[in-house]
């Protein structure tokens, strides 16, 4: 029965639910490419949080793109105002879901507790769909009627996963590549920022984002004194030019590691958007970044890219195959896994040498001139 409901005659509008961060819904790219390639002529909309959303934001596999900040969450840190614009946003949410009845919706919005559960939860049933998709992690996809066994700490990356559910609902690739969906302005303006970086001289760009999670910078932050050390040693051994990239938000943090640097670096946070940084990050020959969202843009666009991991869970974030030229680097300890916000001694992280990232970089930046075949989308 399920078999012929999923019938691409009978499926016609779809819902896909991925909440997250910026890496969250890279990782959902191959999966949503595998869906509008098996329902071509399906309307997908996608529900993705900001800034997350601008990854596919015009890409050609979503029809359309519904994005919130903190769907169904309020803090007592906002203002009246922003509560009464929140619930107003909500309620045309909910409202354009009660009018455009789905015939499928799928959750690729991860199921680690039951606080994550209770938004995909909601939207599911609010969605009218009598197929519902998802991940049942640790038996707590009870809300969808197609699912696919999955377990909190499984070692299976987070691309595969996505993928897994699609493949439920008859959505089958081995494409596993990530990609970002940038425009001819996002190039245009990575290159005006490639001149500036490099003054018309040839070279090696590398590329570092000492900044991550702000809720947790003591565990998911490697000592940006390290990576300062890290950047000087390149920028000496290759004649690199360094270029820190980082949220508006981490302007400071950028400045910071650039007063502890010999070489002059160039500032590159606060003066992108996601796609620009994506653009930019192509341009690059070699990145180097804490576990989050830049980390996994600079993989979708091809770029030899390190990533550095303390806390969370790494297989499910950092298994990327090998051909993808990335590179996880991480300490083993005996309190993993761990999903502290703060750690008095982050040992995961200061386990982690320089030494030890530098030789991975070097390691990288051999792979300069191999040829990569991952997905860009560009018009």
């Amino acid at each position: 029965m399920v078999n012929k409901l999923l019938s691409a005659s009978n499926i016609r509008n779809i819902l896909v639910m991925r909440l997250g961060g910026i890496g969250d819904v890279v990782m959902a790219t191959p999966a949503l490419r595998a869906l509008k390639s098996h329902y071509p002529n399906a309307r997908i909309t996608v529900l993705a949080e900001e800034p997350a959303a601008e990854v596919i934001r015009g890409a050609p596999y979503v029809d359309n793109l519904i994005s919130f900040r903190g769907l169904y969450v309020h803090t007592r840190r906002e203002t009246l105002s922003q509560l009464l614009s929140s619930v107003k946003h909500e309620y045309q949410f909910i409202k354009t879901l009660l009018t455009n009845r789905y015939d499928l919706f799928i959750n690729l919005h991860l199921l680690l507790g039951w606080k994550t559960t209770i938004r995909p939860m909601l939207t599911a049933y609010l969605s009218r769909s009598r197929l519902r998709a998802g991940l049942d992690t640790d038996g707590k996809g009870f809300f969808v009627n197609i699912k696919v066994p999955d377990k909190g700490l499984s070692h299976r990356h987070l691309v595969v996963r996505s993928l897994d559910v699609v493949r439920a609902v008859g959505a089958d690739t081995d494409n596993k590549y990530t990609g970002v969906y940038i425009t001819d302005n996002d190039h245009l303006y990575s290159q005006r920022l490639i001149e500036e970086i490099t003054s018309g001289q040839t070279g090696l760009i590398i590329g570092i984002n000492p900044g991550g999670n702000p809720a947790s910078p003591t565990t998911k932050c490697w000592p940006r004194e390290r990576f300062a050390t890290v950047a000087d040693n390149l920028a000496q051994k290759y004649s690199a030019r360094i270029v820190i990239t980082g949220s508006p938000s981490e302007i400071a943090l950028a400045e910071k590691m650039a007063s502890l640097m010999k070489v002059k670096p160039f500032i590159a946070a606060g003066r992108t958007t996601v796609k620009q940084l994506a653009a930019l990050l192509k341009r690059c020959h070699l990145f180097i970044s804490n576990d989050t969202g830049p980390m996994h843009i600079a993989v979708a666009m091809g770029t030899p890219t390190i990533g550095i991991f303390g806390a969370g869970f790494w297989p499910a974030l950092g298994n990327y195959p090998p051909e993808t030229n990335f590179i996880m680097v991480r300490h083993e300890v005996n309190c993993w896994p761990c999903y502290k916000l703060h750690c008095y001694q982050p040992r995961c992280l200061e386990g982690i040498t320089v030494d030890t990232v530098l030789k991975a970089a070097e390691t990288q930046i051999e792979t300069v001139e191999k040829p990569f075949n991952g997905l860009i989308l560009s018009p």
